[in-house]
């Protein structure tokens, strides 16, 4: 088995296993190849009393950099959990991307990842006003060496061999056309029962299939570069 770390590590430590950068700054987990764009970095909205990072209860949508802190080399190994307590064992995170729109393309368009073996619990994603349950596999580097973590952080605790899950997302089942973008957020429903002792803890989400969101030039400013090139045309006449 393969073992890394998710929690943030001292800085100019060394980082090596499940995650990993490229010279692009690429985050590479398992075969999973993300430039970090495609990286979830927004937190739109949470329903809940708090979530877990391993040594603090924090807000998501206030402290975000434990979901969505893009640094290629300290992101994927943060995360945020449920805890077995009222307010803390059942909640809501809608997250969202600034610089890309997640496309209906060939196969899943979304990975999920999550830490500890999620099948006593709950986890729904809604898209587009539709609501599926997640379903969980274990996954593998370019050898077939499948991916655990090492040095996962947990109540002042190390823990090492937990496992690691991605769940894929067609967007096509959520009533996304061919070729067309997510509008919607993904809204993440996470529900640690009352018969797991195991959080529910999302690590990081990627789009597998994207397309660069282009942001419109107001039209304020289209107004005055036209005023500014009529007034070069202006200075040449009087030339």
């Amino acid at each position: 088995m393969k073992h890394t770390n998710f929690k943030k590590m001292i800085a100019g430590s060394v980082l090596a296993g499940l995650f990993s950068t490229t010279v692009e700054a690429a985050v590479v987990v398992g075969t999973y190849n993300f430039a970090n764009e495609q990286l979830v970095d927004q937190v739109s909205s949470f329903s809940g009393t708090g979530m877990y990072n391993g040594t603090s209860y924090i807000d998501p949508s206030v402290t975000t950099a434990d979901i969505t802190d893009i640094d290629p080399v300290y992101a994927p190994i943060t995360y945020i959990a449920t805890a077995p307590f009222a307010g803390y064992d059942n909640v809501s995170i809608d997250l969202g991307f600034s610089q890309i729109s997640v496309v209906n393309g060939a196969g899943a368009d979304l990975a999920l990842f999550f830490l500890w073996d999620q099948s006593s619990n709950l986890i729904d994603i809604t898209l587009n006003g539709q609501t599926k349950a997640l379903s969980f596999s274990t996954f593998n580097d370019s050898n077939g060496v499948q991916q655990v973590a090492d040095g996962v952080i947990w109540n002042g605790s190390v823990n090492n061999n937990v496992l690691a899950l991605v769940a894929e997302v067609d967007i096509g089942n959520f009533g996304v056309s061919n070729g067309m973008s997510l509008n919607s957020p993904l809204s993440i429903s996470m529900t640690q029962t009352s018969a797991s002792s195991t959080p529910v803890a999302l690590s990081m989400v990627g789009a597998l299939n994207s397309t660069t969101t282009v942001v419109p030039v107001p039209a304020a400013v289209w107004l005055f570069g036209s005023g500014l090139l009529g007034l070069a045309g202006v200075a040449r006449r009087k030339r």
